[in-house]
């Protein structure tokens, strides 16, 4: 069987998720015996920077072979080049990893069907953690079987390792079976796991254990972790249930939370104090047993305190051995003066309150406003930071990405908010925010970020929308403008990201838009100004809800300065929100323009006085625009990146025709529609009226739209549509009809219906019907127009310069000045084939535009132009050489523009550029020079 590649794409969101989860460095390796190199390879990387991993997997070429990541947090400052990470360099314990496994036989792949097992049990357990009380899972295909990542809260990586251990023997011994095992030795902080993306390779690759892709299967929506009390009371109700003989009873592992030196003290109980052999144990060392007295009575007893205060208690005399801290606690019951009150407020934090004197607490943390603090092992507030605190927390709905609002004292003075990923709430990155004027103690950033990590669960939780327009949210169509808008209660109601260049806001009244159209008299410029306002609305649902075949449109106002344009367009802009921020002019890269364009479903994209563009050719950015995606581009590693969509109607001005921007290309008719020459406001007190009005109340006449919508049916807008071009075609010839364009004007007519029914607006729906019928007939005939001139302009661009061509019969007769190519005559035709870069020159200039291939396409779909299969040009032999030409056919009339043999020399036939011209202007009914 073929051999399997590594997925890029795969590789990069697994690098993505840890470092979303906390995870800045990962150490990546290759084992020889699944890598065809059959070395070891290993290397430290940043998890933001995924690229560099791809790059490394091609240049040691372990494409078709099995890579493995960390996943666990580490310091690369304290790795050597070349060394392999150690438990002991571990720092953080991230996740508990769960590896499920079909039984069989050692270096093979698994079968289809063992698979399956392993996903059954896989399901089953994720059953049970998601009850115990795990908060996230992330659930990934190994390639041989499944495993499990689950993020956990910050503890000492010792006792960690020992609670992920007995988790691990919990799982095996609860689900494990005569098919399935859990894996119960990847309890290791520093194991090793697939780089999800890379193959799994095992053995030999056949179809009945062939090798497979690892991949990622669910990822959480958000970065949450499990606290390891919940994993400790797994563990601890499972070894409860287990039914055993005393003899093998293992012995439990009791603790006490207390401040140990301050009960020892109340009982004048001596103790000697020295570091354990566990990093962040400390032993208090009786002098003698505090339970009952031994022969002897030395160093035999005492209390091991770690750094989250749990005591246990433990004596190496023979007859005292298994008494734990139960029975110490019985003996010495713990005093008040000693004990530990873990609080966490739930509230959440306000500058107010802290102003006004409340304390905040969170276990061992404490937020006041004279700054946070955490108790020390020996029982002391030591103060870590000044104030700081999270508020807000925002989940990109897109992206799951997570954003604080991060809050704090600078100089005694609360500084402006701070916008923060949640990837810098990790060790190496957090010290990055002292340059905001965040001030800590950098011996405490550890317990600072822990801090931080417990009271960010108070604040508020906002989901935010980068896209705008029409999306679908649980098979329902919801409209995200600054909030979401739906008839259904959504899960996750949004507003808009911070980061989006629109301004929805609102001001002024919300009843003055009836107004003005009462002042205004409800005119024909403000009734179209309204529906081309909701075009992209209506559109934009109508390609997310709707079955029918929708095809991107652009909108072009076309006529002279004050004609009151810009006026509608900061009239319309005011529906959705602020016009100053809403309408762009097209002084902009086509980049940047495509940019705005993105993730919009139904929102007008505005751009006023298409003459300020400084691009040279409109044509490549208007076809994009009216296709609804950019174009294809592959980024450095050659791979095509992600394009840009959008399913809106973009609304430009313009004092030039679009055909003398885009080219006279009759395939374009289709995707633009030209208001041209309309008279927009009638007097200059209307304009004015408009123009305030639009600056001072904006932001209300949308959602208006969008609260009675929500009052009628699923499917008004779509039924709306299909009514308006029933309607229409009923009023047009058919020789008159062209089904794209006329779904174009439908979707402006429905726009201009539903908006003046929902509204109450009191537009004449008649008149504003026969101005778009009279803007369609003329449109058609545009198009027709301008299918017709392809072909005769291209034949008048030969005729004019036939003197150019060779005669494919006497080649020793040189044509005049630059040779084009040749031309042969035959009983039927005349056989014209120009060189390429010769024609492509000529019809740029006749048609202005730099794109040229729709008209190729369109003489030879009509017949005009013969090539070879599959391109736009023919290669001939034109002086013992072969050209790439395009060949046109002429009919026989044009013959004598061609001074085809001596013959014809000598006919006298007059041969200067004026009788030629008149003479192509007699055949082709074009105007003479005088």
């Amino acid at each position: 069987m073929t051999s399997i590649k590594f997925q890029e794409k795969t590789v990069r969101e697994h690098l993505s998720i840890l470092n979303n989860f906390g995870i800045p460095s990962v150490e990546i390796r290759a084992l020889p015996s699944q890598n065809t190199n059959k070395k070891i390879c290993s290397k430290i990387f940043l998890t933001s920077d995924p690229e560099k991993v791809v790059g490394f997997i091609s240049q040691k070429k372990l494409e078709f072979g099995t890579v493995y990541t960390t996943f666990n947090e580490f310091d690369p400052e304290g790795i050597n080049k070349g060394e392999s990470l150690r438990d002991s360099q571990i720092t953080n314990v991230r996740f508990f990893y769960i590896d499920l496994d079909p039984k069989r036989a050692a270096n093979t792949s698994s079968t289809d069907k063992e698979k399956e097992l392993v996903y059954q049990l896989k399901d089953k357990i994720v059953d049970y953690l998601a009850e115990a009380g795990v908060k996230a899972i992330i659930q990934f295909d190994s390639g041989n079987g499944y495993g499990l990542f689950l993020p956990v809260q910050r503890g000492i990586t010792s006792e960690v390792k020992e609670l992920h251990k007995s988790f691990l023997k919990v799982l095996h011994k609860r689900f494990s079976n005569n098919n399935v095992h859990v894996d119960t030795s990847v309890y290791n902080p520093a194991r090793i796991a697939k780089l999800l993306g890379t193959p799994a390779i095992k053995g030999g690759n056949s179809e009945e254990r062939p090798h497979r892709l690892s991949e990622l299967l669910s990822v959480p929506s958000e970065v949450e972790d499990t606290p390891l009390s919940v994993f400790e009371r797994i563990v601890e109700e499972n070894q409860l249930m287990e039914i055993k003989k005393p003899a093998k009873q293992k012995k439990q592992k009791d603790y006490v939370v207390a401040d140990a030196r301050k009960w020892l003290n109340h009982y004048k109980l001596d103790f000697q104090e020295t570091e354990g052999d566990t990093e962040g144990v400390t032993l208090l060392i009786f002098s003698s047993c505090p339970i009952r007295q031994h022969k002897n009575n030395q160093s035999g007893a005492c209390l091991s305190v770690t750094k989250n205060n749990r005591i246990r208690f433990q004596c190496k005399h023979a007859s005292d051995q298994h008494a734990t801290i139960t029975d110490f606690v019985k003996r010495y019951p713990i005093p008040n003066s000693a004990r530990i009150v873990n609080r966490f407020s739930e509230e959440p934090v306000t500058k107010k309150a802290l102003a006004d004197g409340h304390i905040f607490n969170y276990g061992v943390y404490e937020l006041s406003n004279k700054g946070v603090t955490f108790l020390s092992q020996e029982g002391k507030k030591v103060k870590i930071a000044d104030p700081f605190f999270i508020s807000e927390t925002t989940i990109i709905k897109e992206t799951h990405d997570v954003y604080y609002e991060l809050h704090f004292q600078f100089d005694g003075h609360w500084a402006e908010p701070q916008r923060i990923s949640a990837a810098v709430l990790q060790y190496s990155r957090f010290k990055g925010l002292v340059s905001k004027g965040l001030s800590f103690n950098p011996k405490h950033e550890m317990e600072a970020i822990d801090y931080i990590l417990m009271q960010r669960k108070t604040a508020s939780k906002v989901y935010a929308h980068q896209s705008v327009g029409w999306v679908l949210e649980e098979q329902t169509p919801v409209y995200l403008l600054d909030e979401s808008y739906s008839k259904q209660v959504l899960s996750k109601p949004s507003v808009i990201a911070a980061e989006s260049p629109y301004d929805f806001s609102s001001k002024g009244e919300g009843k003055a838009f009836q107004q003005l159209l009462k002042n205004c008299d409800y005119s024909l410029g403000l009734s179209l100004a309204v529906a081309i306002g909701f075009t992209s609305f209506v559109f934009g649902h109508a390609k997310i809800a709707g079955t029918k075949e929708m095809t991107n449109f652009l909108i072009s106002l076309t006529g002279l300065s004050g004609s009151g344009k810009t006026t509608m367009l900061y009239l319309i802009a005011s529906f959705y929100g602020n016009p100053r921020t809403l309408i762009r002019t097209m002084n902009a890269t086509s980049n940047a323009i495509i940019k705005l364009a993105a993730d919009n479903n139904g929102v007008p994209l505005i751009l006023d006085e298409l003459g300020t563009t400084a691009i040279q050719d409109l044509t490549a950015i208007f076809y994009q625009l009216s296709s609804g995606q950019e174009r294809l581009r592959l980024n450095t590693s050659m791979e095509l990146r992600a394009q840009q969509t959008f399913s809106t109607v973009p609304l430009v001005s313009s004092e030039k025709r679009m055909k003398s921007l885009v080219g006279e290309q009759g395939g374009l008719y289709a995707r633009y529609v030209e208001l041209l020459d309309i008279q927009w406001t009638s007097t200059a007190k209307e304009a004015d009226a408009i123009k305030q009005y639009a600056t001072q109340n904006y932001g209300h006449v949308t959602k208006q739209l969008l609260n009675r919508l929500n009052e009628t049916s699923e499917d008004f807008i779509l039924q709306s549509l299909e009514e308006a071009i029933t309607c229409l075609k009923e009023k047009v010839n058919d020789e008159h009809l062209d089904e794209r364009i006329l779904t174009n004007f439908a979707v402006i007519y429905t726009a201009g219906r539903v908006s003046n029914q929902l509204l109450d607006l009191g537009f004449s729906m008649d008149e504003l019907e026969s101005k778009l019928l009279e803007m369609y007939q003329d449109t058609v005939q545009e198009k027709k127009n301008a299918a017709i001139d392809y072909y005769s302009k291209t034949v008048e661009i030969i005729l004019k310069n036939a003197n150019h061509y060779m005669d494919a019969k006497n080649t020793a007769q040189k044509p005049s000045g630059t040779i084009w190519g040749k031309v042969s005559i035959t009983a039927d035709t005349i056989k014209v084939n120009t060189f390429s870069s010769v024609m492509e020159e000529q019809l740029k200039r006749a048609f202005n535009t730099n794109d040229i291939s729709y008209i190729i396409k369109n003489l030879i779909k009509n017949g005009h132009i013969k090539a070879e299969q599959g391109r736009l040009t023919k290669r001939v032999r034109i002086n013992k050489q072969s050209q790439t030409t395009i060949e046109l056919i002429l009919p026989l009339k044009y013959k004598d523009y061609f001074r085809l043999n001596a013959n014809y020399l000598s006919a006298g036939v007059e041969s200067s550029y004026f009788a030629e011209k008149n003479l192509v202007a007699d055949n082709l009914n074009l105007d003479k020079e005088d």
